[in-house]
């Protein structure tokens, strides 16, 4: 499954990083994952398959190297003036099955990316 969502805002820049580069955000908002943190490793669930990864972080940049059972992929958010750039690039399990439901939870984060961030922005002081 390959899918990019662009967001597009004026304020929008590399300050962001620190919060698509937090797993419990980015992965329970757009994936619909239950996730557990330790030092940039994260583990969970999403659809009864257990995940598991790494968060890479450099200049505006944000990379989550995924493993879902014997599969996985990854997710790269790009963050540059006015526009955050998020390629997701996944293989799950069952994916005729699974992907359905992978896709509504990517299309709800669509509609609803521009709040959640308006207030992980204002909890985190950002």
């Amino acid at each position: 499954m390959k899918e990019t969502i662009e967001l597009y805002g004026q304020d929008y820049d590399e300050k962001l990083i620190p919060i698509f580069a937090d797993p419990k955000f980015l992965l329970t908002s757009l994936l619909g994952a239950n996730i557990q943190v330790n030092n940039g490793f994260f583990e969970g669930k999403i659809v009864n398959y257990g995940i598991h990864g790494r968060v890479f972080i450099s200049y505006g940049v944000v990379t989550y190297i995924i493993f879902i059972k014997d599969k996985g992929g990854k997710i790269r958010v790009t963050a540059s003036k006015g526009k955050i750039l998020i390629d997701i690039d996944l293989s799950i399990p069952l994916e005729i099955l699974n992907s359905g439901l992978i896709r509504r939870k990517i299309d709800d984060f669509k509609k609803k990316a521009y709040e959640l961030i308006r207030l992980e922005r204002i909890m985190r002081k950002i």
